[in-house]
């Protein structure tokens, strides 16, 4: 039996075979039966390339080849008598040799094409390139699939029509086409654009036959650059900050809008995706101009109200840049100490419990429940409340100020055991039991709490993370 190789593998140079043959069908089986015994022969050879040949120029001449197409099935014929007539004798030509001559005309025949088509295409642009290519595809596509049956009888191996298609991409149109591309999509930005579904048709041909990195997604992300850049631009020219975040949260849907109808992954490769983009260029990369701005917009949120959007918008948009959280930790714990500061002498329960209210309801409407901000927030209150003994005091009516705090804190409420408990209250409730906070009476030691403290600290928390630190012994 002869063996398989692949006709539209130039690298096996159609010298290297590999063992085993595919499966003939059934039909094309019946069809050798019924062949006349002749033995191979060179005339044989010719009329099944021309017949071959035939074929191919006939389903490449169409958009969308008939099925069963009469030059496909003359090709077939001719096929099933070559493949009938088996090896050639000895001496005549190594057996499978006749399978070489016939690979290299394939080449031959397909770069002929390809190249057709190329010259067909260089007077395209824009969206008319993308209709070209799409159709030389289709077409080239469907001459593949409609010849695969002829190329099995003779003994090839089903052909990757998508990797030869490739390569002619990636070499010929590769910079014009991805040009084409960003081209095609730019309108976008602005609104629907008909040519999308064309767009995303080429790009996932593209990415079908492994030419679609090469040619598209470089180009893609110099064009995200540019838009980011023009957004920067104008963002330094303009002191409001609420209306650069909406600029920049803007730029990043519009480019996420344009990747997404062009069928491309949103990360081209590791640290180079449409977020990252945004915040080097956005964010990180115009630090020292929006540095000011953003004290200015947290002093309005810390104040008060942050103008006609508020903070919430500027938040979401900066919040994922080290610098920025880290200025809004600074702003947020030195106006808080100010605030408690202003209180003057030792500040009582309500006084620490309107700082609480206040102070939580700034995280909660400007600051989207940052956690950080809320432990800040039961620290510094909580330290407060142990150095003026109003915590003692608290703890003592039951439903005081560190009840409150337990209560309305999101992360500690969504915290039955207590694990996120800052010493400062652990110290409030050791103090109220033992008078002061010394080892030696601590309630956290073995022998548990005293059932008094357990009542009241049970209405802090429950009664199971009571249960718990007594266990442990603490």
């Amino acid at each position: 039996m002869i063996s398989c190789i692949n006709p539209f593998d130039s690298s096996l140079r159609w010298g290297t075979s590999t063992p085993g043959a595919p499966a003939l069908i059934l039909e094309d089986l019946l069809a050798m039966l019924h062949q006349p015994a002749v033995g191979y022969s060179e005339e044989l050879e010719r009329e099944t390339w021309e017949a071959v040949a035939g074929g191919y120029r006939a389903v490449l001449a169409v958009d969308r080849p008939s099925e069963p197409h009469p030059a496909v099935l003359e090709a077939r014929r001719a096929a099933c008598a070559l493949r009938a007539a088996g090896d050639p004798p000895p001496g005549v030509t190594r057996p499978g040799a006749y399978l070489q001559r016939l690979g290299a005309k394939l080449d031959d025949l397909l770069a002929s094409h390809l190249d057709d088509v190329t010259g067909g295409l260089g007077r395209l642009r824009g969206t008319s390139l993308l209709e070209g290519v799409a159709g030389a595809w289709e077409r080239y596509r469907g001459a593949c699939v409609a010849m695969q049956g002829v190329l099995r009888t003779l003994g090839f191996s089903q052909p990757p029509c998508e990797r030869e298609f490739g390569l002619w991409a990636s070499r010929v149109v590769d910079s014009r086409l991805a040009a084409a591309l960003v081209e095609a999509v730019a309108e976008s930005r602005d609104g629907p654009f008909e040519g999308l579904a064309l767009v995303k048709s080429v790009n996932g041909m593209l990415r079908d036959v492994g030419a679609y990195h090469a040619t598209f997604e470089e180009p893609a992300l110099g064009d995200a650059r540019r838009h980011f850049a023009e957004v920067a631009e104008k963002g330094a020219r303009s002191l409001d900050l609420a209306a650069y975040a909406a600029a920049v949260e803007g730029a990043i849907d519009a480019e996420r809008r344009r990747w997404a109808g062009m069928g491309c992954r949103q990360e081209a490769r590791p640290g180079e995706g449409i977020e990252a983009l945004a915040r080097r260029q956005l964010i990180d990369g115009q630090r020292d101009a929006l540095l000011p701005r953003l004290e200015v917009a947290l002093a309005r949120a810390l104040d008060g109200p942050g103008g006609p959007a508020g903070f919430p918008p500027i938040y979401r948009v900066f919040r994922g840049a080290e610098w920025a959280r880290a200025a809004m930790v600074r702003a947020f714990r030195a106006h808080l100490k100010a605030g408690i500061d202003s209180i003057g002498g030792a500040p009582s329960a309500d006084h620490l419990r309107g700082v609480w209210r206040r102070y939580g309801r700034t995280i909660t409407e400007q600051f989207c429940e940052n956690e950080q901000l809320w432990k800040i927030l039961f620290h510094e209150v909580s330290a407060s409340a142990a150095g003026g003994g109003a915590g003692g005091r608290a703890i003592k009516e039951g439903e005081g100020l560190v009840g409150d705090m337990l209560r309305t804190q999101p992360y500690l409420r969504d915290d039955p055991w207590g694990k996120g408990l800052p010493d400062e209250l652990i110290r409030l409730i050791a103090g109220h039991t033992c008078g002061q906070f010394r080892p030696a009476c601590s309630p956290w030691r073995p022998g548990g709490l005293d059932s008094r403290a357990q009542r009241l600290t049970a209405r802090m928390v429950n009664s199971d993370w009571c249960r718990a630190i007594s266990d442990a012994g603490m």
